[in-house]
């Protein structure tokens, strides 16, 4: 009988040690976890979810809802048909149906060209395309316009009505817009 007892007693510590271990080790994966999402910026959960249709909310003033196609330093793009959005992301409040997860590679990897293209050099593109532009600053209501010209860290916006293409006799004034001031960029294309 002696020999019984030390069996299951030899058993229940090695039960107990396993126990202990897996424990050790749930606890050294959950910090490892809580470290790692520590390391994921807004900008890599963003570039994770590329292709996916999400809703962004700026401050609590407008809410731009479209496919996610492009993200680069300070800002990403949104489509929905015809409807583009370029947006600051240091005036998003919140985005919702991003993905939950990102991997680790997708961190740091994923690199476009875009990447290392600022706010500026996007709206350039949309200054060459002509395309009339409602831009958000503020709280107020979007300014309409054609983008003229884009410099270091403003633009000249050709202010005209909605609806009508940039035409000398349809401009009625012209406007300096800081771009630090600009919270998005909407336009509709075709």
């Amino acid at each position: 009988m002696p020999a019984m007892r030390w069996d299951r007693l030899l058993a229940d510590l090695e039960a107990a040690e396993e126990a202990r271990q897996r424990a050790e080790m749930l606890g050294e994966v959950a910090e490892r976890s809580r470290a790692e999402i520590g390391r994921v910026t807004l900008a890599a959960r963003l570039r994770a979810a590329e292709s996916v249709r999400v809703t962004i909310e700026l401050e609590g003033v407008h809410r731009c809802v479209g496919e996610l196609v492009g993200v680069g330093p300070g800002w990403v793009v949104l489509e929905d048909g015809p409807t583009q959005w370029l947006v600051a992301t240091r005036y998003v409040s919140w985005v919702d149906d991003l993905p939950p997860y990102v991997a680790p590679d997708q961190v740091g990897a994923a690199k476009r060209v875009y990447d290392s293209l600022g706010m500026r050099h996007v709206l350039r593109g949309i200054a060459a395309d002509r395309a009339a532009v409602r831009i958000g600053i503020g709280a107020a209501d979007a300014i309409g316009g054609t983008i003229d010209r884009v410099g270091a860290n403003f633009l000249d916006l050709a202010l005209h009505p909605d609806g009508e293409p940039r035409r000398r006799r349809e401009v009625a004034a012209h406007r300096v817009v800081a771009i630090e001031a600009i919270r998005y960029v909407h336009r509709t294309t075709g």
